[in-house]
């Protein structure tokens, strides 16, 4: 495993999920008005640093780390060589979920 790899990604995963918070929190403030909220909206759907915005961007992310799981072959746990879906959706956190093994925490 890259262990600083697997840091780089944790580090801007870390400055991503606050700089949604900070999104978040500027959608909901008590002052935002319907046309501001639009604007935010329209930013996050057509951001020009990349087409289709944050979300198209998100979507891209987990799509080619799909394909990519899909062309690992299988190791000694299982989790890799099956569909890249599959791999997601066994491996990455969400609440409540428990870890597929021991040695991943989250």
């Amino acid at each position: 495993m890259n262990r600083r790899r697997l840091e780089r990604v944790c580090a801007s995963a870390g400055i991503a999920q606050l700089a949604l918070q900070q999104i978040q929190d500027d959608v909901t403030a008590d002052n935002i008005d319907a046309a501001e909220l639009a604007a935010i909206l329209l930013e996050l759907s057509e951001d020009t640093d990349s087409p289709g915005g944050l979300m198209a961007s998100g979507a891209q992310l987990l799509t080619v780390a799909a394909h990519r799981a899909e062309r690992i072959g299988p190791d000694r746990d299982g989790l890799a060589g099956c569909s890249g879906t599959t791999l997601l959706l066994e491996c990455v956190p969400y609440p409540g979920k428990k870890a597929p093994r021991e040695d991943m925490k989250w």
